[in-house]
């Protein structure tokens, strides 16, 4: 008797156990204070360069990227850190039994004036020409249609402009407003990552997020200044005056951004 009541204890056992660990796996919590039985959700955050990660003022074990399992659904200030840069922030809903994805954050180096660096000539920009009346017969308007347009060639994600009006095309997606300026736009180009954009207002050039209505002041350039993002050295190439400048966003010669894209 005493041996089939311990063979009946292990199998139970290792029923629990196993039911534990598919919970835990289906993402399912056991929450010891009240008794009850929660769905949890992954929280995935990326950013260049890596950074700190803090939920609610707490500061999480691990760097971005990282992908956080076992978040309870709900609001959270979710901020990302990182030493000589500028914190970025920003509250997020967690929903449950879905992965909340915080993709290419990008994170703004403090010290800007000593990344600008003059430079000989400006690099070859690639002819678009071939894409650009492919590219006009989606505009939404006619109005639109003698828009400015900015992208990378052979990619389906492109800006346009308008005057003060900046809209965003993405593949398979009706193109949206994206700002309006108080000001007439005079510049714009895609980052690498086409979820930052920089954007040209009068001699002001602006750092801008595709997501979310966040723009930093990043430099001043003439009016006339062609803006260039010159992914071999991982900078922003724009125009002062009669000189021409470099202004590199990406970890100081650590090659973040050509090895994470």
């Amino acid at each position: 008797m005493k041996k089939i009541l311990t063979h009946l204890l292990n199998i139970v056992l290792f029923v629990a156990i196993a039911a534990f660990a598919i919970m835990t796996a289906a993402g399912w919590e056991y929450n010891i204070k009240t008794g009850q039985i929660a769905k949890t959700s992954i929280l995935d955050v990326t950013s260049i360069p890596q950074a700190d990660i803090y939920l609610n003022g707490e500061k999480i074990k691990e760097e971005t990227p990282a992908r956080l399992r076992g978040i309870k659904p709900g609001h959270y200030y979710l901020r990302l850190e990182r030493a000589g840069y500028h914190p970025w922030e920003q509250e997020i809903t967690i929903q449950p039994d879905l992965m909340t994805i915080i993709p290419y954050v990008h994170l703004i180096p403090q010290n800007l004036a000593e990344r600008q660096k003059e430079i000989p000539a400006i690099p070859e920009t690639p002819d678009t020409s071939a894409l650009r009346d492919k590219i006009q017969k989606v505009l939404p308007t006619v109005t639109l249609k003698q828009a400015k347009i900015a992208f990378e060639p052979s990619l389906n994600d492109f800006l346009f402009y308008d005057n003060n009006e900046l809209w965003l095309k993405r593949e398979k997606k009706e193109a949206r407003l994206l700002a309006r300026y108080q000001q007439p736009i005079d510049n714009v180009v895609f980052h690498p990552d086409f979820f930052h954009y920089f954007v040209q207002l009068e001699n002001q050039v602006y750092f801008c997020e595709t997501e979310n209505p966040r723009c930093w002041e990043l430099a001043t350039a003439a009016t006339d200044s062609p803006l260039i993002y010159d992914k071999s050295s991982d900078s922003l190439i724009f125009q002062q005056e009669n000189k021409y400048y470099s202004l590199s966003l990406g970890e100081d010669k650590a090659g973040f951004l050509r090895n994470f894209f």
